[in-house]
């Protein structure tokens, strides 16, 4: 998986976001969650593409850990991506979602 996957993962998940989030329905494992955050929705859109899981989970990881140093609760603490969970909410989250459109850009320009 190379950098425009990624940017294909930020892009469907902007899209859905903008689309107002929709909720997959049935046992589908590869829809985007409203209650999670980026990690674990590239996990699930990772799962569209098989063996591409691992470089799409790294490939994320490089970009937090660019960005903010570390890659775990960068956009709130413990207790907001809890709060976020159970008020399925964490798509709402709009530093998470401006962090995603400036990725987008850079990807774009340099690819």
């Amino acid at each position: 998986m190379s950098e425009s996957t990624l940017l294909d993962f930020f892009v469907a998940y902007l899209e859905w976001v903008d689309a107002g989030a929709p909720e997959e329905s049935g046992s589908d494992e590869t829809g985007f969650s409203r209650a999670s955050g980026l990690c674990y929705n590239a996990l699930r859109f990772a799962a569209r593409y098989p063996g591409s899981r691992s470089r799409l989970t790294t490939d994320l990881t490089l970009e937090l850990l660019a960005d903010f140093g570390q890659q775990d609760f960068v956009f709130g603490s413990p207790q907001d991506y809890r709060e976020m969970r159970v008020s399925n909410s964490a798509h709402l989250h709009r530093p998470r979602i401006e962090w995603v459109k400036k990725k987008i850009v850079g990807l774009q320009n340099n690819g």
